[in-house]
């Protein structure tokens, strides 16, 4: 805006309005120029008001970001005097835990090994009531009971019952007898146990026979018929061939050779 006002101004002086004959020509000549000096003035203000302004805003810039810098230095210094402040207290209590549960640890371990020991020692204490109960009461009942057992040996003492069995049931007139019969039943047992072995045995041998001529046999029957394949593949006429034997091309009577 102040170069257009300018450029006007210039131009009514080299038009020499000012010094025109016409005086109506003269006084608009005048307002224009004292309009355009006025719009140079006013624009020249403005400007002046905008840079002032700005550098205004500058300054509160400026002024606002030293502020907070100085704020955060303050507070800055003021977090760094109250961490030194509370950092022996830290330390002080740190060490105070660290004595404490040094203690408690000493205490916890001991307490341990105690339980240890009474643990070991309800053992000890556990297995010499049983010795001692072993001794003082069964040992003597044992020998007792063997004392008074004249008719059985200690091989036969599992049998007792059987054995009463038998003999109550009539089977065996003594214990001789009954003796023997149970020799029997257990020789039986044995044999029947023995048959059952060899019995299964057998079976799972004949299984397993059975399962490798399975095998063999399907391994034959895929050989002949690869082999019948291939008999049918150097025919002369396997292109066109139509003749179907019962088995394969060993019987056909078109086969040629190629």
């Amino acid at each position: 805006m102040p170069g257009v006002a300018g450029f006007v101004a210039v131009c009514v002086l080299l038009s020499g309005g000012l010094f025109a004959r016409d005086g109506l020509t003269i006084v608009l000549n005048l307002i224009l120029l004292a309009a355009c000096v006025a719009t140079f003035l006013f624009v020249n203000q403005k400007k002046k008001a905008a840079k002032a302004a700005d550098e205004e805003a500058t300054k509160a810039a400026i002024a606002a970001f030293q502020k907070e810098q100085k704020e955060q230095a303050e507070k800055y210094a003021r977090d760094t005097k109250a961490y030194q402040d509370a950092l022996p207290s830290y330390e002080q209590a740190k060490a105070t835990f660290l004595q404490d549960y040094t203690k408690w640890r000493e205490i916890y371990l001991a307490h341990l090994a105690e339980e240890a020991r009474i643990e070991e020692q309800l053992e000890k204490d556990r297995l010499a009531g049983q010795k001692k109960i072993y001794a003082e009461e069964y040992t003597p009942a044992q020998d007792y009971l063997e004392s008074c057992n004249n008719l059985l040996t200690e091989k036969y003492l599992p049998a007792a019952d059987v054995l009463i069995d038998l003999l109550r049931s009539g089977r065996a007139d003594d214990l001789k007898e009954a003796i023997n019969l149970l020799e029997d039943m257990l020789y039986r047992e044995r044999q029947l146990e023995l048959q059952r072995e060899q019995e299964q045995q057998r079976q799972r041998e004949d299984k397993a026979l059975l399962n490798e001529q399975r095998r063999k046999n399907n391994m034959d029957a895929r050989v002949a018929e690869e082999s019948k394949q291939k008999r049918c593949m150097y025919c002369a006429y396997q292109s066109r061939c139509g003749v179907k034997t019962s088995d394969g091309a060993y019987n056909c009577t078109g086969f040629r050779p190629r």
